[in-house]
């Protein structure tokens, strides 16, 4: 009795079968990363873009008022994605001075559209754009 895998088609099958698991992997990691790249980006466009209301300033404004002298395109933007199934992504701005580089570190749910503050500056950064935006509303007495 012959046995079946014996044939000239065995061994085109088992290459055939590895090319396709091999193909697909490569698609697999192509793809993973378009959407990390996608998150990335997305994520730094939140950061740069996001205010409390219309009028009040954005991140990198208020970065430029505690640092002044230096310029928006100086700001180096970074990100990496620190949670691929749940959309979670950490941006850093870097601010460019003299011997130093200070960070500003945030951590921003893709999925959920939040922002959070990542380090001791991002965190005073955003308290001082809501102290200021509270500051800014008028008084509803009176």
């Amino acid at each position: 009795m012959a046995d079946i895998n014996m044939g000239p088609e065995g061994p085109q099958r088992t290459i055939f079968s590895l090319l396709a698991i091999a193909s697909s992997f490569l698609i697999y990691l192509t793809t993973e990363q378009c959407f990390a790249q996608a998150d990335v980006r997305n994520a730094i466009t939140m950061v740069q873009t996001l205010r409390l209301e219309p009028t009040s300033p954005s991140i990198p404004e208020a970065i430029l008022q505690k640092h002044p002298g230096i310029k928006t395109s100086t700001i180096a933007w970074q990100g990496h994605v620190t949670e691929s199934c749940y959309g979670f992504v950490r941006v850093r701005a870097a601010v460019p001075a003299p011997g130093k580089v200070t960070e500003y570190l945030f951590d921003v749910n893709i999925s959920g559209q939040k922002l959070h503050p990542a380090n001791k500056r991002a965190k005073e950064l955003m308290l001082n754009l809501r102290e200021n935006e509270s500051n800014l509303q008028p008084n509803e007495e009176g």
